[in-house]
């Protein structure tokens, strides 16, 4: 019996907010979620050192208008580690992540970081060398 199929690829964001990314990183890191095309939706979560799931935002699209409702909230320092462990109770399950960082991360924070078994997408802003733990890296400003 056929059955219907969901042709919607399913993201989650892990957006830096920490003090050492300016708005201006941030823009220019989520403004490359605009090239997903519109079958695409996910969950953009803030985080600096903590992860705000609360202040997490839905977008069916990454068409500007949607990206302007993302809260920015933190500013504080860096520690993504629990997010690849925890985003599936929090956001559902996902086809890929998408990182939007500088970087600057800990390495205590790279060591308690476990891959989460998905398409990992790191897109770095700063220009930093940066060396993903897991999954892939662009360095935006360098490309």
């Amino acid at each position: 019996v056929p059955k219907r199929k969901n042709y919607y690829a399913h993201f989650g964001c892990l957006l830096d907010t920490s003090g050492s990314m300016s708005k201006d990183d941030m823009a220019f890191g989520l403004s490359q979620l605009a090239s997903l095309d519109e079958r695409s939706e996910g969950t953009i979560v803030p985080c600096d050192c903590e992860i705000y799931w609360a202040d997490a935002t839905k977008v069916k699209s990454c068409r500007p208008e949607e990206l302007m409702k993302i809260k920015v909230v933190g500013r504080g320092g860096t520690a993504f580690a629990p997010f690849f462990t925890d985003y599936e109770k929090n956001i559902g399950k996902c086809d890929f992540l998408i990182v939007v960082t500088d970087g600057y991360l800990s390495d205590v924070d790279f060591a308690e970081m476990k891959n989460p078994g998905v398409d990992t997408i790191w897109l770095v802003t700063s220009g930093a060398s940066f060396k993903a733990p897991f999954g892939r890296a662009f360095d935006l400003r360098n490309t």
